[in-house]
């Protein structure tokens, strides 16, 4: 009896109450949706600027790598403590 009673009572506001928590779960979805989106464009952006300072460490190692293979290529000798080719023949 008094279950039927609080059903009746409560029947009027079960559409609104639906309404208003489908509304809810669409903007907490909008929200993670937009969350999601932004930390994977940051995630992104680190991983491009890791990229271009790699670059920028590889292309200095090369650069570094073929001065002593030039020095070496003519008959010299890579002085690597004061980073200079000696002509000296080893």
């Amino acid at each position: 009896m008094v279950i039927a009673v609080l059903i009746n009572f409560v029947r009027p506001y079960l559409v609104q109450a639906a309404i208003a928590i489908g509304i809810l779960l669409a903007i907490a979805g909008a929200i993670e949706i937009f969350k999601v989106h932004y930390t994977n464009q940051g995630y992104q952006q680190a991983l491009d600027d890791i990229a271009a300072d790699n670059k920028e460490a590889i292309d200095a190692a090369d650069k570094a790598r073929s001065r002593v293979r030039n020095c070496r290529d003519a008959g010299g000798v890579w002085d690597a403590a004061r980073g200079v080719c000696d002509g000296r023949r080893e």
